[in-house]
């Protein structure tokens, strides 16, 4: 069991613009990860995004790399910080400390390096296991739809059909598999490293706290090829 450490609770007041943009950016119980200024060290937070049109309170912990730091900064009730919440134009807001209690940590487990070829993030293939808080700190919702399903075709003739569910790894085989998720409610794949072969349809991008196997993405319509040369189309498809 985690030993329990401080929870913050902080008021904040953020203008209406900037509610709605928090608001299109964080779903409500997405983790988050901004950062205070506390006596003039800067300490990484982590919280659970509220429904900011209701509230201007947030609560939150300092993140484990930091917590050493927590007794010099000496935060007290009482006490204004400085909150970046990467806010458009790096808006910084003064947050109040209203109160400070004992609580089992918001934990997210360490980050982890990007491999340095494909063949080193297939030594993870048993190893795709990914925590619930991952998701929501990416606000990847849990989605799941009856009425469409996914459909990946081989110019071989080979056909899989797998069930609209997000969050969720369905395997073509023990090398090639991938993830259907919704972002910013658009579906999109990570896919495993050997069947990202071609990056036409390739997100430029990584995510943090995500299995090197995996950290692969493209767009829900991508034509993948695998490391052999063979090509795939994808189809969100009306079931």
């Amino acid at each position: 069991m985690k030993t329990k450490k401080n929870k913050y609770i902080a008021k904040v007041s953020f203008d209406r613009e900037e509610v709605e943009y928090l608001n299109y950016r964080y779903s409500p119980g997405q983790l988050v990860l901004w950062c205070v200024l506390a006596n003039k060290r800067s300490l990484g937070i982590w919280l659970i995004a509220p429904d900011f049109t209701s509230t201007d309170t947030i609560t939150f912990n300092i993140i484990d790399d930091d917590v050493k730091f927590e007794k010099e900064c000496n935060i007290r009730v009482g006490d204004t910080l400085k909150l970046s919440a990467s806010l458009p134009n790096e808006t910084i807001k003064d947050i109040e400390i209203v109160s400070i209690r004992k609580c089992k940590p918001i934990y997210v487990k360490s980050d982890h390096n990007p491999p340095s070829s494909i063949e080193e993030a297939m030594k993870a293939v048993d190893d795709v296991k990914i925590d619930r808080s991952t998701f929501r700190l990416h606000g990847l919702p849990f989605v799941t739809d009856k009425t469409r399903q996914v459909v990946i075709t081989s110019e071989k003739g080979d056909v899989w059909k797998f069930p609209y569910r997000t969050n969720k790894v369905f395997y073509l085989d023990e090398k090639r598999f991938f993830m259907l998720l919704e972002s910013q409610h658009r579906p999109m794949l990570a896919v495993s490293a050997f069947l990202s072969k071609k990056s036409k349809y390739e997100y430029r991008m990584k995510m943090s706290y995500w299995p090197d196997v995996l950290n692969y993405f493209y767009t829900s319509d991508a034509e993948l090829c695998d490391c052999e040369g063979i090509a795939y189309k994808v189809e969100i498809a009306e079931k």
